[in-house]
């Protein structure tokens, strides 16, 4: 379902960039949200998917596994809880590096600013974004400007 959304959206934006029929900034500016919230998504959801199917398998094993072999449901519970805490950290990891600008965001909160300063630590320098929608500028920022113009001319 995320793929199809995202396809269908990402067709929608290359068909606003190459056409204005039906053209606008406020159409543009979701269309590209959409992609961007999708792209969020998959980026962390697909491995995070991934390494929780593995921890499910431990569950499903301690609930449904023989009754009689207790140590190894034991330890099947045990490697879930486990899985818990990775499944916490490999989401936070994912989710603080998959875009410059939730880095900023984290960066700029009081609390972490700091504790940057009292630490020392030096402003970060922030890489391109994993997003491919995150940087595109569709169409240019004159074509936006000469659309928007003309349909507030022609609304008029």
């Amino acid at each position: 379902l995320f793929l199809s959304m995202y396809a269908y959206n990402r067709y929608l934006l290359r068909a606003m960039s190459l056409t204005f029929d039906g053209y606008s900034v406020a159409k543009t500016f979701q269309i590209r949200e959409n992609c961007r919230i999708l792209e969020c998504l998959m980026f962390v959801g697909f491995p995070v998917g991934f390494v929780m199917s593995i921890g499910f398998t431990f569950f499903c094993y301690y609930e449904w596994g023989p009754v009689d072999w207790e140590l190894s449901r034991y330890i099947s519970i045990a490697l879930f809880d486990l899985f818990v805490v990775l499944f916490a950290l490999f989401f936070m990891v994912l989710a603080v590096n998959m875009d410059s600008e939730f880095q900023r965001q984290l960066n700029d909160l009081p609390l972490v600013a700091s504790l940057r300063r009292i630490l020392g630590m030096k402003p970060p320098i922030y890489k391109k974004s994993a997003l491919k929608s995150a940087h595109k500028s569709q169409p240019g920022v004159d074509d936006t400007t000469l659309v928007y113009f003309n349909q507030l001319n022609y609304a008029w």
